[in-house]
């Protein structure tokens, strides 16, 4: 996997990490569901973290 191709998976993270804050299905305090973000973007769990 190139380098750009993991910073795109990252940038898709971070948005939707993002979408879930505003969407209140993440509140203060609650931990990432790294297994589900990772099956987000069809990958690892490299580009969440």
């Amino acid at each position: 996997m190139s380098n750009n191709t993991r910073k795109v998976l990252s940038r898709e993270v971070y948005d939707k990490i993002k979408a879930m804050i505003f969407s209140r299905e993440l509140a203060q305090g609650d931990r990432i569901p790294e297994e589900k973000m990772a099956e987000f973007v069809g990958g690892s769990r490299t580009p969440v973290r």
